[in-house]
Parts: C-alpha cells; sequence; structure tokens
C-alpha cells in the first residue's frame, strides 16, 4: 500500500508540475518560477515569450491530432536548445511558450532564431503561414512579475503585427 501510495503522490506531484501533452513546465511552475528569479534577479535573466502564429489553420485542416504533433515538435525543439536543469522552459498556455532564460539576450536571440528556422522548416509541411513569433525582456529593467510579463507581451504583440503584416503584403 505504501509503495501504491507514494507512486499515486509521484503522479499527482507530476499532474501538478508539468504539463501533459509536452512534458513542460505548466504555467503554475511557470509563475512560481518566475516569483524566485525575481527574487533573485540578475540584469543576465531574460523572459522570452513565444506565440505560434497562424497555429490555427494547422488545427482546422488537419485537425487536433496533427496540432499536438506541431505542440509536441516545438516543445522537443525547446528541450532540445535549453538546458532544462538550468533554464525554465514551460507551456503556457494553448500555442504559447514561455522561457526563463539565465544567460545573456544575445544567446537566447540566437538560440530562438535557429529554433524559428527549423520549427519553419517543419511546419511548412502543414501550413506555408504557421511559424513562431517571441519577444525577450530582461529582467533587470522591471521590478515586478506583472511588469516582465505585460512588457514581453506587448512586445510579443507587436512582434506578431509586423509578422501579420508580411504576410498580408507578400500577398498583395
Amino acid at each position: 500500500f505504501a509503495k501504491e501510495y507514494e507512486a499515486v503522490n509521484r503522479k499527482l506531484s507530476a499532474f501538478a508540475k508539468f504539463d501533459e501533452l509536452t512534458g513542460l513546465y505548466n504555467r503554475r511552475m511557470f509563475n512560481i518560477a518566475m516569483e524566485e528569479a525575481l527574487k533573485n534577479r540578475r540584469d543576465s535573466t531574460q523572459l522570452a515569450l513565444l506565440d505560434m502564429d497562424n497555429f490555427k489553420k494547422v488545427n482546422d485542416q488537419y485537425g487536433h491530432y496533427a496540432g499536438d504533433k506541431v505542440l509536441k515538435e516545438l516543445s522537443s525543439l525547446l528541450q532540445k536548445n535549453f538546458n532544462v536543469d538550468k533554464h525554465i522552459v514551460s507551456r503556457w498556455g494553448g500555442d504559447e511558450f514561455a522561457i526563463i532564460y539565465y544567460g545573456e539576450k544575445n544567446e537566447l536571440m540566437q538560440k530562438l532564431d535557429k529554433i524559428k528556422k527549423v520549427f519553419s522548416l517543419y511546419v511548412s509541411s502543414y501550413d506555408e503561414t504557421t511559424g513562431i513569433s517571441t519577444s525577450i525582456v530582461s529582467f533587470g529593467d522591471y521590478d515586478e512579475v506583472s511588469q516582465i510579463v505585460m512588457a514581453a507581451d506587448h512586445q510579443l504583440y507587436m512582434e506578431k503585427r509586423k509578422r501579420h503584416s508580411k504576410h498580408s503584403d507578400a500577398k498583395s
């Protein structure tokens, strides 16, 4: 009984911490990690938000099974490119991901650019316009978690608008 009880508790702990589909930390763990990162903040701590563009097209055209495969592929790319023992990589919700990166902004930008290219090649077999928009903000520029997240979210919104207008212009 004690072994079964321990196994059930391990499963419950995993469900409380990790996203079931991707295996990444979930939003709850991300929020805890953000508070911790802010407490111990250094100028070389960054928050990156990633959001898939036109992901709905993949789900609508190929079904949710294909959409899940795409989410898993991006998650796998993130895990391969970020040392998850050092950095916090999480599924923030839906087709959005968040990374708390302990390192320089330029390093993070290079990693994200590489991931965008590799992912774009993969996802183009489903939809040419599906890709990733990203934002990066430094913890050192803010005093509260809400400020950091709002700044990253605003920057992400601007990036998505820019990407959307590029695709619109390309069609014209």
